[in-house]
């Protein structure tokens, strides 16, 4: 087995719940290493298969607290030996199951439609590989009693078919786009197949209840992604007169809407309206942003800070006077589903300044702990700033509202118990 740098070995010992991603450990997920976390803290005994090693040049302290040992099941896939042992193994003791599984995967060419990048028949060669893995194969009960898979669409598609090959239960998390852009016919067959079905905001629930044929209800399952509230701390709200600092934290991508939040502060500017604005994240679009703050002549109020570490984020988050993120919903679909960022600047008794869109709404209350625009409209978000800005008193009020609404529902020792139940149930 790999706890970090092997490539894993045939069997993981006598484990319950295997948690099935796309790559580990990734600086941007931070919610899926915080929910191991908490999980092994309430009892759970956790192993990971990742499909693929992330390779980032940064970690998450966390990483070092994590007991799961992580294997990489592309690196057992590459080698010729693991594999052919594997499908041996799996043909061998679980022939109906392996042949039905096969079938279905040449058949069955949704699967792999809209949001993927495996195909059918690289998802089912992963999937003999897990199986063999867990001991899904032996006919005695497997070393698994559950399988959960973090994302509807590689993750769940390799989970289900553990399932199939196997017989393990599996349930999986649904997040964003990996619900919206995969076959509905696929999706409905993960619904179908799995124990239960988690998701992380209501909108997303209503898209999985209502699916052709619905789910039971009882199937279906909203627990929000929470965050450590004793490490995130809520810091004092500054009054005195000053540049309003704002912080935000994403990824460089489209659908993070950096580009409507730095044209935000360039209205700021025209304005005459004193602010600074750290933006956290590496990506893809992190030069055309910067050309973007160059040319509106606000480089000396807009800084592009690269990426940091839950923990140097811990420390300087309470040091900001607001947080904006202004997310919106791509030309061809891709969306957040609910930024734990927002939730981590609220624990710190920030005010958010965001967008009503996908999940937002499910935290962000308008006026009561943060202020919600329209997507795509920069003059809204800098309304919102600029209000911020003039009304310190009113800063303080949603930033205490903010952190009282962490606290009643996104609190991860108390949704992670609410999983952690979930997964160890019958």
């Amino acid at each position: 087995m790999a706890r970090r740098g092997g490539t894993g070995g045939s069997n993981l010992g006598d484990r319950r719940i295997v948690y099935v991603v796309r790559s580990f450990p990734r600086l941007s997920q931070t919610f899926i290493l915080n929910e191991l976390v908490a999980i092994e803290a309430h009892g759970v005994d956790a192993r990971v298969l990742s499909i693929v090693r992330a390779d980032e040049r940064q970690t998450h302290a966390q990483l070092d607290v994590l007991r799961a040992p992580i294997t990489f099941l592309s690196e057992l896939a590459d080698s010729t030996a693991t594999a052919v042992r594997a499908h041996a193994l799996v043909a061998a003791h679980r022939p109906l199951r392996y042949v039905r599984a096969l079938r279905a995967t040449v058949r069955r060419t949704d699967r792999t439609e809209g949001y993927h990048t495996l195909t059918g028949r690289q998802a089912f060669h992963f999937a003999v590989v897990a199986t063999a893995a867990i001991g899904g194969h032996r006919r005695a009960d497997a070393a698994a009693t559950r399988l959960h898979a973090h994302f509807a669409h590689d993750p769940a598609l390799v989970a289900m078919l553990v399932h199939d090959l196997s017989g393990v239960p599996f349930s999986f998390t649904g997040h964003a786009r990996d619900l919206t852009q995969i076959a509905p016919s696929a999706l409905a067959e993960r619904v179908a197949k799995a124990a239960d079905v988690v998701t992380i905001c209501e909108l997303n629930a209503q898209l999985l209840r209502s699916l052709d044929p619905p789910p039971a209800e009882a199937k279906i399952h909203l627990v929000y992604n929470g965050v450590d509230l004793g490490s995130f701390v809520a810091g004092p709200h500054r009054r005195e007169p000053g540049a309003l600092r704002i912080g935000s934290i994403g990824r460089l991508v489209d659908k993070k809407g950096f580009e409507v939040l730095i044209a935000a502060g360039a209205e700021l500017r025209r304005r005459a309206v004193a602010f600074e604005l750290d933006i956290y994240g590496t990506g893809p679009l992190h030069d055309a942003l910067q050309r973007q703050i160059d040319e509106a002549g606000i480089a000396d109020a807009v800084r592009l800070c690269g990426e940091r570490t839950q923990q140097e984020l811990q420390g300087l988050l309470p040091g900001y006077d607001a947080f904006a993120l202004t997310p919106y919903v791509t030309d061809d679909g891709d969306r957040d589903g609910l930024p734990t960022v927002l939730v981590e600047a609220m624990a710190c008794a920030r005010p958010v300044v965001s967008t009503d869109v996908a999940g937002i709404p499910d935290l962000v209350h308008h006026g009561h702990n943060g202020l919600l625009t329209p997507p795509k409209d920069p003059i809204a978000v800098a309304d919102a700033l600029h209000r911020l800005a003039a009304e310190p008193t009113l800063r303080a009020e949603l930033g205490d509202a903010a952190r009282a609404t962490v606290e009643a529902g996104f609190d991860l020792r108390r949704n992670t118990r609410q999983l952690a139940s979930l997964l160890t149930g019958p």
